[in-house]
């Protein structure tokens, strides 16, 4: 505490350039994914060539993309600048599928009747499609490398969800509960084929413990 009260100006600083440096990236990183996950929906051709960029994208390692952009945009390797553009590239890069994604989860039924009424593509998207019309929760994963431990793919990194109400509403979906339900059985099968449990008394309580949460996911997905 000390130290923070000696130097507390320098820390305000460095926050403040922190700041300065990663919200405009995130801001217009955003406002760009937001058209190219719609024009991703489109097309089929789109989808996979903006996706498959974005992945490309990603992939590139930070310190070459530092070095590379000052050739490209005219910058130096340390100028802000050259900072928020990489940065803004990496959130294109991160945003664009789950944009896609969560664009192509509108029901087909619902844009073809906006259609039908006389909504044009861009009405439609924006009255229509973007917003959120039931409450619901968001986060952002990264996809990692597959590995054998893992029975249903390759590893995440996820973040917390967000939640979001719309009209005081649950954040509920029956159609995510079944999964979640068919997810747990699946689960549960790979684990007791393994049977890596330390006693029988242990398998009882995890079997128990994921029944439990099996249950309610049921209790969900049988909802009126």
């Amino acid at each position: 505490m000390s130290w923070l009260a000696e130097n507390w100006r320098q820390f305000v600083d460095y926050g403040l350039a922190h700041v300065l440096l990663s919200v405009p990236p995130i801001v217009v990183g955003f406002v760009l994914s937001v058209p190219l996950g719609w024009l991703a929906n489109r097309r089929r051709w789109s989808r996979g060539v903006l996706l498959t960029l974005g992945g490309i994208l990603y992939a590139i390692p930070s310190l070459p993309l530092f070095v590379v952009l000052p050739s490209i945009i005219g910058t130096k390797i340390l100028d802000p600048l050259n900072v928020e553009v990489a940065l803004t590239l990496y959130a294109v890069a991160l945003l664009l599928r789950t944009t896609a994604d969560g664009l192509a989860a509108v029901e087909g039924q619902v844009k073809l009747s906006a259609t039908a009424v006389g909504y044009g593509p861009w009405r439609r998207f924006l009255e229509v499609e973007l917003p959120l019309e039931r409450s619901s929760w968001i986060a952002l994963r990264v996809r990692g490398a597959d590995h054998p431990s893992l029975f249903d793919g390759p590893a995440w990194a996820h973040t917390s969800p967000v939640f979001v109400q719309v009209a005081g509403q649950k954040v509920a979906s029956r159609d995510d509960a079944r999964y979640f339900v068919d997810w747990i059985e699946q689960m549960l099968k790979v684990v007791a084929a393994r049977n890596r449990y330390a006693s029988p008394e242990d398998r009882r309580q995890v079997e128990s413990l994921f029944r439990r949460a099996q249950d309610e996911f049921r209790k969900m997905a049988n909802a009126n």
